[in-house]
């Protein structure tokens, strides 16, 4: 969605490659502006998995850093915490850590500065996945909480870059819904702006199509309520029964 993007799923101008949500990155889920690499938070990065603007490397939180696991701006090599490092930090700088460069404390994995994470870039708690701010989420680059998927800033959400909560899809700024662009709440489907609506671009409520801007329709371009509702009436007659006050006169 966007112009001159080149690939799956992006969203935004002149990227390359798939899941990329901002203008011109090459790679695979990117969220930003002119990343180079695959996993890139920010803009103008180089490289995998990093969170900021600017780096050249992987897993580096900051601006202006080149080299691994770099935590803060302007830094040159591996594992530094400050400002215009040079150099080697430590492996591990928190508690309980396994692998290399984790601040935080019993994280497994690459560059995490939260608790309790697996993975790469994780600054948050008990996440599972690369650059997830948030917490107890599986995927990328999720902010919210309970999270399975990319990019995710509202909570309980199962897909793709969803501001509300409890929704299985894609871009859902709505709440408890299935399908993908729906402002509205409790529907299935695409861009409905209504509620509990089962379709698409339906803008009243409780409707079945799509373009249904009254409620209760079932159908298209439903302008009123009740539309489009199909019915069944049935009748029956009994005979009149042959009658005469006469007979009780003898």
């Amino acid at each position: 969605m966007g112009l001159a993007n080149l690939g799956f799923w992006n969203l935004g101008s002149a990227n390359i490659g798939n899941y990329n949500l901002g203008s011109a990155n090459i790679g695979v889920y990117n969220l930003g502006s002119a990343n180079i690499g695959d996993f890139n938070l920010g803009s103008a990065n180089i490289g995998f998995g990093n969170t900021g603007n600017g780096n050249i490397g992987i897993g580096n939180t900051g601006t202006g850093n080149i080299g691994f696991g770099n935590t803060g701006n302007g830094n040159i090599g591996i594992g530094l915490t400050g400002d215009t490092m040079t150099g080697f930090g430590g492996w591990n700088s928190g508690t309980g850590n396994i692998g290399l460069f984790n601040s935080g404390t019993g994280n497994i994995g690459f560059g995490n500065s939260g608790t309790g994470n697996w993975g790469i870039g994780n600054s948050g708690d008990y996440n599972t996945g690369i650059g997830n701010t948030g917490s107890t989420n599986s995927g990328f680059f999720n902010t919210g909480l309970v999270n399975t998927g990319i990019g995710n800033s509202g909570d309980y959400n199962t897909g793709l870059f969803n501001a509300g909560n409890t929704n299985t899809g894609s871009f859902n700024p709505g709440d408890y819904n299935t399908g993908g662009f729906n402002p509205g709440n409790y529907n299935t489907g695409y861009f409905n702006p209504g509620n509990s609506n089962t379709g698409i671009a339906n803008s009243g409520d409780v409707n079945t199509g799509a373009f249904n801007s009254g409620n209760y329709s079932n159908g298209f371009f439903w302008r009123g309520d009740y539309q489009g509702l199909g019915g069944f009436a049935y009748q029956s007659a009994v005979s009149e029964i042959p009658w005469s006050y006469d007979r009780f006169q003898h």
